[in-house]
Order: C-alpha cells, then sequence, then structure tokens
C-alpha cells in the first residue's frame, strides 16, 4: 500500500482555523506485509532523528489498526520518505 499525504497550512491570518492550504510538497509512506520482522527506511526530512524500531508513530498505527481489525502482521516493511520540513 502506498499513501501520498500533502503539507497543509492552517491559521490563515483572520481566517482562523477556517481557513487551510494544501502545498505541493509530499510525504509518501509505502507498507508491505511481510513474513516477519520489522524494517523501517526513513529518507528526506528529519531522517536521522526517527525511530527505525516499534516506537516508529507509522508502525505503531498499523499494529493498532490491525489489532482493532483482528488482522495478523506477521511482518511489516516500512518506506518514508519525508519531504515536508
Amino acid at each position: 500500500m502506498r499513501i501520498r499525504v500533502p503539507a497543509s497550512s492552517a491559521n490563515l491570518g483572520s481566517g482562523f482555523d477556517a481557513l487551510g492550504l494544501a502545498l505541493a510538497c509530499y510525504d509518501e509512506v509505502e507498507v508491505e506485509v511481510t513474513g516477519g520482522g520489522l524494517s523501517v527506511t526513513v529518507t528526506g526530512q528529519g531522517a536521522d532523528s526517527v525511530a527505525r524500531d516499534d516506537s516508529h508513530l507509522v508502525v505503531r498505527a498499523l499494529r493498532a489498526a490491525a489489532d482493532r481489525l483482528g488482522v495478523a502482521l506477521p511482518g511489516i516493511a516500512l518506506r518514508c520518505e519525508n519531504a515536508i520540513p
């Protein structure tokens, strides 16, 4: 599964939270269910400071969603490309 998420800006002047702006800058996340283990690859903005274990936010969200749905995730290969500063 591949997900592409745009950057956004909120609180634009007098619009407060009513106005927002989508920017032409995207983060991409690609997830593959594997036979076992965990592989986390992160490139781009902040790559040096992002966890590459079970504490990674996307990994935690995937595991929580799978548990909630009763789906087994024997292993995860996660690739994150961070373009949003």
